[in-house]
């Protein structure tokens, strides 16, 4: 319907009820100056608050609704389409993806229903309760890309807007103008997902060894990145981090759970060697000695110390030589007991 490969930029923003924020994050995308076309691709995952409907009304408003210029609506199985050309920026294209239901627990869907969009040679993100605050945001990050094809991604200094009581769990208003490492943002998290910048074809090369639902999450891609190639950050602050009990970072992330967040950590080591791996042993090895421990019944309790160990006999010794001599002693009372 609309040629996808005319784009230099896709900027991907996902949002859910979020009618109180969405139009600032629209006005940072639509005011971007830049010497390319983008496109923006709001995917709204079937708002309950009457988000849609401001989205309508920003693009009536703001955008060209001659069909000489592009302007086309369509509908499809999962979603209403709308694709138009800004009025006043020649250089800023919207595609508005209002979805029929929540595909929140379907996030391979949700994404295959916007796939064609993100085949630009840049992906930025920002998500609908966050906000670009720089028009020159996108222009200075692909110049330092085009500039430097040994990096596959660049990020920049956000503020932080803390509209919750949640303490800040990113620091992402200390970004430095440098190279990044692994280790500057594992474990502790410094960018924020609406300064990232990076090639395409970073997703798609890098063939992770783990279980499908960790192919996603910001970490997850920073680390590829950093595989890859090199990452860059800029010290300017060119976006908002808006903290509010709605966010997406205001709430446990996708490790839900302790365990769930140690299969990320196996995950990890398997795929970054250039991670830090002693962060990694002391989490695994804690969790599942203390599952050892705590599940004195259960049938396959055993599993858990022989994972712990196998993670890494030398921090195992090393930090739970106490718990582990009193293990071995119990385990040889019970049994000479049974016997």
């Amino acid at each position: 319907m609309v040629n996808t490969n005319s784009f230099f930029v896709s900027i991907s923003c996902m949002t859910y009820n979020q009618t109180a924020y969405i139009t600032d994050a629209l006005n940072g995308f639509a005011m971007q100056q830049t010497s390319f076309p983008f496109v923006v691709v709001v995917i709204d995952d079937a708002s309950t608050d009457g988000e849609q409907e401001v989205i309508k009304a920003y693009v009536d408003e703001c955008f060209d609704h001659s069909e000489t210029m592009g302007y086309k609506q369509w509908e499809t199985e999962d979603a209403y389409w709308t694709f138009a050309l800004h009025k006043e920026n020649k250089n800023c294209q919207f595609v508005a993806v209002y979805l029929k239901r929540n595909l929140f627990k379907e996030p391979e869907k949700k994404e295959s229903v916007v796939k064609e969009w993100m085949d630009s040679k840049y992906i930025a993100v920002c998500e609908g309760d966050d906000y670009w605050t720089d028009p020159l945001k996108l222009q200075k990050q692909v110049d330092f890309l085009e500039a430097n094809p040994e990096y596959t991604m660049c990020f920049h200094g956000s503020d932080i807007l803390n509209e919750s009581n949640r303490e800040v769990i990113i620091h992402c208003d200390t970004i430095e103008t440098r190279e990044y490492f692994p280790n500057d943002v594992f474990p502790q998290w410094v960018p924020h997902t609406s300064s990232f910048l990076y090639r395409k074809w970073v997703p798609e090369r890098f063939l992770m060894r783990h279980p499908e639902w960790l192919e996603s999450g910001d970490t997850v891609l920073v680390l590829k990145c950093m595989h890859l190639g090199k990452v860059w950050g800029m010290s300017d602050h060119m976006s908002v981090y808006r903290m509010n009990n709605y966010s997406l970072m205001s709430h446990p992330n996708d490790f839900r759970t302790i365990g769930r967040y140690v299969q990320h950590l196996k995950c990890f080591l398997l795929n970054f060697p250039k991670i830090n791996k002693e962060y990694c042993y002391m989490e695994i090895c804690t969790y599942d000695y203390e599952r050892f421990i705590r599940n004195d019944g259960e049938k396959n309790r055993w599993y858990y110390l022989w994972d712990a160990i196998k993670t890494s006999p030398s921090y195992m010794w090393k930090m739970q030589k106490g718990k582990l001599k009193a293990s071995i002693k119990g385990i040889i009372k019970r049994i000479a007991n049974n016997g």
